[in-house]
């Protein structure tokens, strides 16, 4: 199965990563309805330009889907740093060019969100023969739920390489799946602040694996229509 189809609402959920915002010269630019105006604010330090708030309610799973329908507001920062917080929420995450994501619960603290500089990750993904996987997906997990990137970032070019920026530090597991939708790829990989880290992967066939990117991704497993048919 291919995961073309599923880039809509993957891009939906997390238009970060270098594909714009609403900001202005005054307050930050929210998506927020009139009928649901911020309950709050807050304030990143030291805000690059181009820094972005993304807010959600807690969503009823872990898959991406899921997280799509958690998003209530995503809006860039104000030149102070400031950010509107929806009523409705209960989860930050601040994305800015050259910083870790910074992911925190909603507070009723004045204190200030302090950004750390980013982990990047490198990889080249080939087929058995060697072949670049143009095209394929890599999702950066932590605890089997991927970070919340902009998928746009997570795509490979023809070379088969990907560079993705704005990943904090730590331990995370890769999960990569072909554009064929055919072959997988897993592996862990620990990243360090203000440092570049640097993988090869080959992907294969593998059934397992396939049934979890689906399932991450909040994809059905394929025949899953059919036997809903059978059971009707």
């Amino acid at each position: 199965m291919s995961f073309r189809a599923l880039l809509f609402p993957l891009v939906v959920l997390i238009p970060l990563g270098g594909c714009g915002g609403g900001g202005s010269s005054g307050a930050p630019a929210s998506t927020a309805s009139a009928a649901s105006e911020p309950k709050a604010t807050g304030h990143v330090a030291d805000a690059p330009a181009g820094t972005q708030v993304i807010v959600s309610s807690t969503p009823g799973a872990s898959d991406l889907l899921a997280l799509s329908a958690a998003v209530l507001d995503v809006h860039e920062v104000g030149p102070d740093g400031a950010f509107f917080i929806h009523p409705e929420a209960t989860n930050v995450v601040v994305s800015a060019p050259g910083k870790a994501l910074l992911r925190a619960p909603v507070s009723s603290s004045s204190a200030p969100l302090h950004l750390e500089p980013e982990a990047v990750l490198s990889a080249r993904i080939t087929d058995p023969a060697g072949r670049p996987e143009e095209d394929a997906l890599v999702l950066v997990l932590e605890a089997d739920a991927a970070l919340p990137l902009s998928p746009l970032d997570l795509v490979t070019g023809a070379d088969g390489r990907v560079q993705i920026g704005r990943l904090p530090t730590g331990r995370y597991e890769l999960l990569v799946a072909a554009a064929s939708g055919s072959r997988y790829v897993t592996a862990e990989v620990d990243l360090t602040s203000g440092a570049t880290t640097t993988l090869e992967l080959v992907a294969s066939e593998d059934d397992a694996l396939e049934r979890r990117f689906l399932r991450i991704t909040g994809a059905p497993f394929p025949g899953d229509a059919l036997a809903r048919e059978e059971v009707r």
